[in-house]
Formats: structure tokens, sequence, C-alpha cells
């Protein structure tokens, strides 16, 4: 768990209104599902927030939508 006890959490919006939130299905080996699942309930993150940190951390911190820099065009219809 040492990347774990690195996370840094990303930023929360100031109203939960002002983020687009997207559903993402993925299979993975049950192994990591176990450890996952253990991790969340240690650290205390609901397995979104686990995963939305780990996404986030791994991916070089991207812009969150809800931050001026993110491009929501896309989520707009533009």
């Amino acid at each position: 768990m040492t990347y774990l006890t690195v996370l840094k959490r990303p930023p929360e919006p100031a109203r939960e209104t002002a983020r687009i939130r997207q559903g993402l299905s993925v299979r993975v080996d049950a192994g990591l599902v176990k450890a996952f699942r253990e991790s969340s309930k240690e650290l205390g993150f609901t397995p979104s927030q686990l995963m939305e940190a780990i996404l986030w951390n791994a991916l070089g911190r991207p812009p969150m939508s809800f931050e001026p820099d993110f491009d929501r065009s896309r989520f707009e219809g533009g």
C-alpha cells in the first residue's frame, strides 16, 4: 500500500452540481478488487473517491471537470 499512502486527493468543487460525473466499467483480477476494497476501507475513501484519486494521480493530475482548465465543450454539445 506504499503508493496509496502518498496519494493526494483531487480537488473538490464548491458545489457537487458543478462536476460532470461519468461511469467507468472495467474488469480486473479478483486479487486487485479485494485489495482495492480493503484499501478503500483503510483509507476512509468511498470506492469512487479512491478510484478518482488513483486515476488523477496516475494520469498526472489533469484538470477536473469543474476546474477552469477543463474543456467542457465536449459535454455541452459544442
